[in-house]
């Protein structure tokens, strides 16, 4: 878990969003630890379903590495933003290998 653990709803202070359609390509990348999930990405989808890919890292000295704990906060904080909007989502790890830097870009699909 970071050094610090975090006690807002926000992403991790110095984080960078990449978000990626189902082929793998940037469609969204953002520096905003209040960027919402739901607004971004599924509000202004036409579909019932969406799949994306969320890929989140920082440069944080609060958060030196992802470990479970810091990872299942990270789940966590998905599936609340989005179910606060109305969205049932699944999360499912796409990146699998733990305790990377902060700085490697830890992926979660999103359906």
């Amino acid at each position: 878990m970071p050094l610090r653990k975090p006690t807002t709803d926000q992403w991790p202070p110095r984080v960078r969003l990449y978000v990626y359609e189902e082929d793998m390509h940037v469609i969204d990348e953002s520096k905003d630890r209040r960027y919402d999930l739901h607004d971004n990405l599924f509000q202004t989808w036409p579909e019932s379903h969406r799949t994306v890919y969320l890929g989140i890292e920082t440069s944080s000295k609060n958060w030196p590495v992802w470990d479970e704990e810091s990872l299942q906060w990270i789940e966590k904080l998905i599936v609340w933003d989005l179910n606060f909007d109305g969205e049932d989502v699944d999360v499912t790890r796409y990146s699998t290998n733990l305790h990377a830097r902060g700085r490697a870009q830890r992926r979660m699909k999103i359906e």
